[in-house]
């Protein structure tokens, strides 16, 4: 019998540090026998007019 191993993303919010800067929290559940070691993260931003905005990472 072959196990469904899987990544799941269970849940991502906007926190904000003391400084009042924004991070994005998520929680992510490991069902396979791997270790993950290292996550990578890219997001782009607009501004209302559909400018792009320069965001401020603090990773």
């Amino acid at each position: 019998m072959t196990a469904f191993l899987s990544i799941i993303h269970e849940s991502a919010d906007i926190l904000y540090y003391d400084n009042g800067y924004p991070y994005i929290h998520d929680i992510l559940t490991n069902n396979t026998d791997n270790t993950i070691t290292e996550t990578e993260y890219w997001m782009l931003a607009y501004d209302m007019n559909g400018m792009p905005l320069k965001l401020y990472w603090n990773f």
